[in-house]
């Protein structure tokens, strides 16, 4: 402070409510218009049997279903106010599998996974087994 060159910006200069707020086109919930939950999330290791929020998952799994390659994709399924939970899971080899369980305290009691299909894509086409 003090040299005649130099330029003080404040938080409040920067953002404020002329560029805050509705018609300034930021929206923190969305992503080009995308709202988060339609992102996947990718984690190290994911523990199957903990997830029980709403959403997509990729990564290194544990707890993964007898036959399931440990690096899948998880989606999981949960209504509004309800205590069940379901989760798919498709591993990198294209097996299906389908669960799910019952919710007490936010805990869940998980029934068995059942395989459900498989799929293969040749690059162009994609063949679901059910």
């Amino acid at each position: 402070m003090g040299k005649s060159n130099e330029s003080v910006v404040t938080l409040e200069d920067s953002w404020g409510s002329n560029n805050d707020g509705e018609g300034s086109g930021l929206d923190a919930d969305t992503l080009d218009g995308i709202s988060s939950i339609g992102f996947a999330k990718v984690s190290a290791e994911l523990d199957i049997n903990a997830m029980i929020t709403a959403g997509m998952y990729s990564g290194t799994t544990t707890n993964t279903p007898v036959g399931a390659n440990p690096e899948s994709s998880i989606t999981v399924c949960r209504g509004t106010g309800s205590n069940t939970v379901s989760q798919t899971l498709v591993d990198l080899n294209g097996k299906i599998f389908v669960r799910n369980g019952i919710l007490a305290a936010e805990v869940p009691a998980w029934k068995d996974w059942l395989q459900h299909g498989a799929m293969e894509f040749d690059g162009s086409i994609l063949t679901i087994y059910l």
